[in-house]
């Protein structure tokens, strides 16, 4: 058995990435504010806005290379002991758990659906994905990173998980002072309910 094609993991990235767009696309038409919310200033959500956009740039360009380049898994550091074809497999069945985990719960948040901190008040979902996790957004982009790994096991494909971990991790926790202080007492008791991740 052999592992995925390369242009599978690419393809998948592909298809969030449109998931996303067409779902901002309707948010947009829709809301009063803007959906998405990092800006250009120098503060840590602008900064944490311009970490995402590179963590994702990077993981299609890696992505896209391997398509043109056969020798790019070697230059990117490749992890000779997680190049198995079952890892491959279960890496890309990961990136499409988390390309439908994304895509549902950005249906599921509606109207309320922003990237980044809105100034706007949105309404709090608390549903659907939301009953068992505080971020299934984020937990659905960490399942897309951590199966780029396993399925295109590099130095690159690891760092990229790292840095999108370390950069979510801080925007979770940026979104939830941004949300209780929003919603108040409300958000206050779903925080003390249902945990961060899982």
């Amino acid at each position: 058995m052999s592992g995925p094609h390369p242009a599978l993991p690419f393809a998948l990235l592909l298809v969030l990435a449109a998931l996303v767009a067409l779902r901002g696309g309707a948010v947009a038409r829709k809301a009063a504010g803007p959906v998405v919310a990092f800006g250009r200033g120098d503060d840590a959500h602008d900064f944490l806005g311009r970490g995402f956009r590179a963590v994702a740039l990077l993981l299609a360009a890696s992505f896209a290379a391997r398509l043109v380049w056969p020798a790019f898994d070697g230059a990117a550091g490749s992890v000779p002991w997680l190049a198995a074809p079952l890892f491959g497999w279960g890496g890309l069945g990961l990136i499409l758990l988390g390309t439908l985990l994304v895509a549902s719960a950005q249906w599921q948040m509606g109207r309320s659906w922003r990237i980044g901190l809105a100034p706007e008040a949105t309404e709090l979902v608390t549903d659907g994905w939301f009953r068992v996790s505080r971020n299934p957004v984020f937990l659905g982009f960490l399942a897309v990173l951590a199966g780029a790994l396993l399925c295109v096991p590099s130095a690159v494909t690891a760092a990229l998980l790292a840095a999108g971990w370390l950069a979510m991790s801080v925007q979770a926790r940026l979104e939830e002072a941004h949300l209780e202080r929003l919603h108040g007492p409300a958000y206050a008791e779903y925080r003390a309910r249902v945990r961060r991740w899982l």
